[in-house]
């Protein structure tokens, strides 16, 4: 187990748990009756909607929905890889392993910071 390895159960927590949902509400406007305007309920975690950002797809679409080449279910199979230390040669891993160090250092500064604050009182 990797001294980092409880940063990566949580980004698996939160990606299980935390998914972009939509929901259709009636659209205010009179001369439009019926029509329906799309509304986000949830939203992916924010790790997650960066990582699909730095992954963009090259695949070119007519309507505005957003291009990535990531798949949930891959990016949650690499988490259990690595949170079991088995190799992973996934193009996503080197960005997930970079994340979760830089997420363990500012969580790690801010006890420290919090422990001075502390001592300071």
């Amino acid at each position: 187990m990797s001294t980092g390895d409880w940063v990566l159960r949580e980004m698996l927590f939160e990606l299980r748990n935390n998914r972009l949902a939509v929901a259709l509400i009636p659209q205010r406007d009179p001369d439009n009756s019926g029509a329906c305007v799309r509304v986000s309920i949830s939203h992916n975690c924010c790790w997650y909607q960066q990582l699909c950002a730095d992954f963009e797809s090259a695949r070119k679409r007519q309507y505005r929905k957003f291009k990535t080449k990531v798949k949930r279910r891959e990016i949650m199979r690499i988490l259990c890889r690595l949170i079991e230390n088995k190799p992973c040669q996934s193009m996503y891993a080197d960005w997930i392993v970079e994340y979760s160090a830089a997420a363990k250092e500012r969580v790690e500064m801010h006890q420290v910071q919090q422990t001075f604050e502390f001592l300071e009182a």
